[in-house]
């Protein structure tokens, strides 16, 4: 989930613009779990957001100077308070549990290389307290029943190419008692990189941008190739191939299901991917897809059975951070403005997903 490049796609020139879409895109999130993308944040903008259960108010990371913080903010008046008291620390990206009562975040000491630890606090953000045990840890969720944390951690940092810097790699999915104990691990893929991940519904399956291939079908084109570096390099954009992929939480687990519609105006090597995110029904998902200009990313539906795609928005910039509100009327996210090749002003849109308009959402209070 890092800022490399996880589609596979090689520097060529007609690649770059592409690959350096999906970089930043991935550093959304990454610089405040890991006190990563070179240790701090400079400009000002937001990492992301969660609604809470009751639709009334929206969670915001809001990153700058070398910190990044969670604000709340009410819909129906944009005034951002901070949720912590912390007074430099990289905040990740919240969610609350079914009730509303508590919220889980990651934080990250801002020194560089220093691991990101989960927290549990209370809606209002009083009584903070770590998550011993679970260090590397990323993207924590509670189960519907509130008696269970549901993360990402990652087993490698370091680079596979001397030319990228190094970023957590090999993430699986884990869940755990919220004291911590009773880890046991979701998925066995050793993911190169992964998404935010949105839990169903019904509680039963995970839904992130994780490898197109499973794990034994990579190892195997890694032992096809393993004696000749050339083929392998020609294979490296199907082994690290991306798509929209659902995994079982159910014990024993249900196979693994992997969706990869293409739109149009996609990239020529193969559809980008971002924040996939279940509807209300179970029955239906959000996510970002590149469609034309390198940084437009558009929000689209799809049905999970008839894989049936409907596009929502049109030319919607380089956007970032989708999610659904709690009855499934609306989506938000971020949209970054970008110029030149320079990252430039971020704000939270809304989307209307009856009549599929975006208007801004204008916020104060920001420190």
């Amino acid at each position: 989930m890092v800022c490399d490049d996880v589609s596979g796609a090689s520097l060529q020139k007609e690649q770059t613009m592409y690959c350096g879409a999906i970089r930043i895109k991935l550093c959304a999130g990454a610089a405040f779990i890991f006190a990563g993308c070179g240790g701090r944040v400079d400009r000002a903008r937001y990492e992301g957001l969660t609604f809470s259960p009751d639709g009334k108010e929206i969670l915001a990371v809001h990153s700058r100077a070398g910190s990044a913080f969670i604000y709340k903010i009410p819909l129906d008046t944009g005034r951002a308070v901070r949720f912590t008291s912390a007074t430099k620390a990289f905040e990740g990206c919240p969610a609350f549990s079914t009730d509303g009562g508590r919220v889980v975040y990651t934080e990250s000491p801002v020194e560089k290389g220093a691991h990101s630890r989960i927290v549990v606090a209370n809606r209002d953000g009083s009584d903070p307290h770590q998550v011993m045990s679970l260090d590397h840890g990323a993207w924590p969720l509670l189960s519907l029943d509130r008696k269970a944390l549901i993360f990402a951690r990652y087993g490698y940092f370091g680079n596979y190419y001397g030319f990228a810097q190094p970023h957590a790699h090999e993430w699986d999915f884990y869940a755990s008692d919220l004291d911590g104990t009773n880890v046991r691990q979701l998925t066995n893929e050793n993911i190169y990189s992964v998404s935010r991940p949105s839990l169903s519904p019904d509680g039963k399956d995970l839904v992130f941008i994780g490898p197109e291939l499973d794990s034994s079908q990579r190892h195997e084109i890694e032992l096809r190739y393993k004696n000749a570096p050339t083929d392998f390099a020609a294979h490296a954009s199907e082994l690290n191939a991306d798509a929209i992929t659902i995994y079982s939480l159910e014990q024993p687990p249900k196979p693994r299901r992997v969706f990869k519609p293409h739109v149009k105006g996609e990239p020529r090597n193969g559809p980008i991917f971002g924040d996939p995110v279940f509807l209300p029904d179970g029955e239906n998902i959000l996510f970002l897809a590149v469609s034309g200009e390198p940084f437009d990313y558009d929000v689209f539906r799809m049905n999970l059975q008839t894989q049936e795609i409907v596009k929502l928005t049109n030319r919607n910039g380089y956007a970032y951070g989708l999610q659904v509100s709690p009855n499934g009327k609306a989506a938000a996210f971020v949209r970054q403005e970008w110029r030149d090749g320079q990252p430039g002003a971020s704000a939270i849109f809304l989307l209307d997903l009856g009549s599929a308009a975006v208007t801004p959402f204008r916020i104060t209070g920001l420190e």
